[in-house]
This record gives C-alpha cells, sequence and structure tokens, in this order.
C-alpha cells in the first residue's frame, strides 16, 4: 500500500498506463495525452473529494502523470526510436 501521495500517484500512473496499452489499438501521442488528461482529471477529482491538501495532489499528479508516459514511452514512440 502507498505511504506518500508520490507513490500513490507513481502506482496509479503505471496501473492506467497498462490498461491504456492493453485496451487501445493505435497508441499515438494524442491519443494518450488525451487519455491520461482524463484519468488525471477523474484522480484530481477523488482526491479533492477526499479532503487531500492541493500541495500533496500536485505531487500525485505530476507522480502519475510520469510514470504514466514513462510506462507508455515504447508504444507511442514506436518507430521513432
Amino acid at each position: 500500500m502507498p505511504t506518500s501521495q508520490r507513490e500513490a500517484g507513481h502506482a496509479a500512473g503505471r496501473r492506467e498506463a497498462l490498461q491504456f496499452l492493453c485496451v487501445t489499438k493505435n497508441v499515438d501521442q494524442p491519443g494518450a495525452y488525451a487519455w491520461l488528461a482524463r484519468a488525471v482529471t477523474d484522480g484530481r477529482r477523488l482526491l479533492v473529494a477526499d479532503n487531500v491538501p492541493d500541495r500533496e495532489i500536485e505531487i500525485w499528479d505530476n507522480a502519475y502523470r510520469i510514470a504514466f508516459l514513462l510506462s507508455t514511452l515504447k508504444e507511442r514512440n514506436r518507430g521513432l526510436l
């Protein structure tokens, strides 16, 4: 179980990336960014509802985005690397 918002964001971002890669047939940059934006918005909404402080939400948000983008990097850049 994550002990900080950073760890929680990282774990959630990696899980979301795995789901994205399993569900999406065409893994392109715009599609990944749109998926990420929706997921982060939903996650932030839940954290606000749980009265998590803004600073902690920003930490979660950054960790989530980094984990998602790193976890999807190879597929998003297929043919470019």
